[in-house]
């Protein structure tokens, strides 16, 4: 009798754990929507002579024409033109940079788009160059400029920018 009580007990908390990991394990998957982006431009220099000067990742949301402008000759004169003719009411564009290097072979590709409520996850992998091979003297500062559509992006929207699986950058924007 005092066995089968055991069992019993035993098989209950292991029910009850198996249900708390599958709950605890979907819940923050549960409503989260793959958001499709098309590449406006991926370059490792913008080609103007005037990179982005940070050395740490940046993540720049451009939701209409004055944007373009804040971003000056960091980005090529040809993703410029894209940009000037980019519908705004229906798509805003990320500008996601790796940030100053010193030599070539860096990069920074988008891979990955999410929203959850109001909050936007950007994931990119950041391409680091490898010592043990040679690099050109010349200085880059790799960047990924997409557009995303704007439907239902509405009020303070929340946008992380993760580089490698780690959280990069945190900002809050708010779009009309």
């Amino acid at each position: 009798m005092k066995r089968s009580m055991l069992w019993i007990s035993i098989s209950f908390a292991l029910l009850l754990i198996i249900a708390a990991i599958i709950i605890f394990t979907t819940r923050g998957e549960k409503g989260v929507a793959e958001l499709p982006f098309e590449t406006i431009e991926i370059a490792e220099i913008p080609g103007t002579g005037f990179e982005y000067q940070g050395l740490d990742p940046n993540l720049v949301i451009i939701t209409g024409k004055g944007g373009i402008q804040q971003l000056g000759n960091t980005i090529s004169t040809t993703s410029q033109s894209m940009l000037e003719t980019l519908d705004f009411n229906k798509y805003l564009a990320l500008v996601v940079f790796q940030g100053f290097k010193g030599t070539t072979l860096y990069g920074v590709e988008v891979q990955r788009i999410t929203r959850l409520r109001n909050i936007v996850n950007i994931y990119a992998h950041f391409t680091e160059r490898d010592p043990s091979i040679g690099a050109g003297d010349i200085v880059t500062s790799p960047y990924h400029i997409v557009k995303i559509p704007r439907q239902g992006l509405k009020g303070n929207i929340e946008f992380i920018l993760y580089a490698n699986g780690e959280e990069a950058i945190r900002q809050t924007y708010t779009l009309p």
